[in-house]
């Protein structure tokens, strides 16, 4: 009896090594073939964009295309639960950001968490901001909060959908300012701006992809903007950390993968995007696209996406927008 139950245990820990060895020669090889790189939202976006100058730079390294496909709908869930559920391979990944790694999730009945993923690396920061018209009365982010104060109600926010990342940043600011302004829902930041060109609307916060042609063309202006060190591309301009606010209104891009996914592929991906860094024509091409190269790994990058579930998560419940 002893004998004709220790072979199949002989057996399948035989199988047990063979498929550690293959996974690991797997990893090693890591990657085979084009790997997918998946955004949430439409082409033009900051995401977007960024995405393709990463994928175009980082192929060269990696020795294999990487394809950005966008994958809309449903406010960026459709992706973010597609990636989720996929093979934690390293072949499929999620160009992740705020929304849809730490607000998605909190809005919507989703199969997926923040802890579906492994977080692998930024690969920029968006300069976000507020910015106002050129020829608005307001020169500083303070000039229009003691306005705004005297006057509740009166000026309007334009904000890109109830359910974006913007809009949560542009209430948290105007919470903790303490500002009474209406809000007007807008699709898309690029709606946005002709709104408030044309008079329709008084502020708004967004990407700097948004607004900053025309900042420097002369017809906007930024009165608050959320700076990487290094990197800011608007001196003069103060940073919300330099006006007191503890919120987090960092724009970002980044990679995530499958939860499961091998360590050492983790690792690869990460090493590319911090090698990238150092590549001056890879930061020309961020800040083409209004981004600024700016690296964080796995493990920092992790404490960015809690600390902003964290802080996103308190204005999701003050406005009673949590899914139940």
């Amino acid at each position: 009896m002893t004998r004709r139950f220790s072979r199949p245990k002989h057996v399948l820990f035989a199988l047990l090594l063979l498929f550690s060895f293959v996974s690991a020669v797997s990893a090693a090889e890591y990657p085979t073939k084009p790997i997918n790189y998946i955004v949430p939202f439409a082409p033009g976006g900051d995401t977007d964009l960024s995405a393709r100058v990463w994928a175009e730079f980082a192929s060269k390294i990696l020795g294999q295309p990487v394809i950005v496909i966008n994958k809309t709908g449903s406010g960026g869930a459709l992706a973010t639960n597609f990636v989720a559920t996929a093979a934690p391979d390293g072949y499929t990944m999620l160009a992740g950001g705020p929304g849809p790694n730490c607000l998605s999730m909190q809005l919507n009945k989703v199969d997926y968490t923040v802890d579906s993923f492994i977080p692998v690396a930024r690969i920029m920061v968006g300069q976000c901001g507020l910015f106002v018209a050129a020829d608005s009365p307001w020169k500083t982010e303070k000039d229009f909060v003691a306005d705004a104060k005297k006057n509740p109600g009166k000026y309007i926010f334009g904000a890109t959908g109830v359910a974006s990342w913007p809009f949560f940043a542009g209430k948290q600011w105007a919470n903790l300012a303490g500002v009474d302004v209406k809000w007007v829902q807008y699709q898309g930041s690029g709606p946005v701006v002709t709104g408030m060109l044309g008079k329709n609307i008084d502020i708004s916060f967004g990407y700097s992809v948004a607004w900053a042609s025309q900042a420097k063309a002369g017809t906007l202006r930024a009165l608050a903007i959320d700076a990487p060190s290094p990197g800011n591309e608007w001196p003069g301009v103060s940073t919300f950390k330099d006006l007191g606010y503890q919120g987090n209104f960092t724009g970002w891009a980044g990679i995530f993968v499958p939860k499961g996914t091998d360590a050492a592929i983790v690792k690869k991906l990460a090493d590319t995007t911090q090698q990238l860094m150092n590549n001056p024509e890879y930061v020309q091409a961020m800040k083409n696209v209004n981004c600024v190269a700016n690296y964080l790994g796995p493990e920092d990058l992790k404490k960015e996406v809690d600390q902003q579930y964290k802080d996103l998560g308190k204005v999701v419940d003050e406005l009673g927008m949590r899914a139940k």
